[in-house]
């Protein structure tokens, strides 16, 4: 009996963290494109809201719970990615926000994490498993990211300006992120664009 319950929990392992496969590409892109504007939307009021003094800014979740359940949004979060404003009056608002880490809600690239379609099991272990490729060729994951300012493409690199003089590189690709399998490098993200601000991020673990 013992023996059993050991396999169906090795089983069960393998099912959540190896058979899951990632969002289709052109499931995010075609779901980009149909909400395009509640999605912009959504994103400044996150950057622009300003919470009560002495209460956390996750509190927009909560006040806007029943457009993100419409949208099939499970979390919409700030990144570490924090763009640094090229306007004076940007700039200043910047310094401003900096005591009390408002920078990071006003100015970090906003990712989304969509909802997924897990049916069956729930996915405890692997914290949205229906995301996530498997652990053999390292977690992967998929989002949706916006930038509040366009990032500056140059070939294949996106540049985005964090501090005065300092500048974040990533990766951008054209390829479908369905077809890089598991050669891109660990510890790493890449970026496709969609339009100007919006990009999807595919990382690995």
């Amino acid at each position: 009996m013992r023996k059993l319950a050991a396999l169906l929990l090795v089983a069960l392992v393998v099912f959540l963290f190896i058979s899951r496969p990632l969002i289709p590409d052109k499931e995010l892109i075609d779901y980009f494109e149909n909400n395009k504007a509640e999605l912009y939307r959504l994103a400044r009021s996150y950057q622009d809201y300003l919470p009560p003094p002495g209460k956390p800014h996750a509190m927009w979740g909560d006040i806007h719970r029943a457009e993100l359940d419409a949208l099939g949004i499970k979390l919409m979060t700030s990144t570490i990615l924090v763009q640094y404003p090229q306007d004076p009056k940007g700039q200043a608002d910047y310094q401003a926000l900096i005591p009390n880490y408002g920078q990071v809600y006003r100015y970090g690239a906003i990712s989304i994490r969509k909802k997924g379609k897990v049916e069956g099991i729930r996915c405890k272990f692997s914290r949205g498993c229906h995301e996530y490729a498997g652990l053999i060729g390292g977690v992967m994951w998929k989002r949706l990211i916006y930038f509040r300012f366009p990032p500056q493409i140059r070939g294949k690199e996106m540049r985005i300006a964090m501090t005065p003089g300092k500048l974040a590189i990533r990766q951008i690709t054209p390829l479908s992120y369905d077809s890089i399998g598991n050669w891109q490098q660990r510890h790493s993200c890449l970026y496709k664009r969609l339009d100007p601000h919006w990009f999807i991020r595919k990382c690995r673990a």
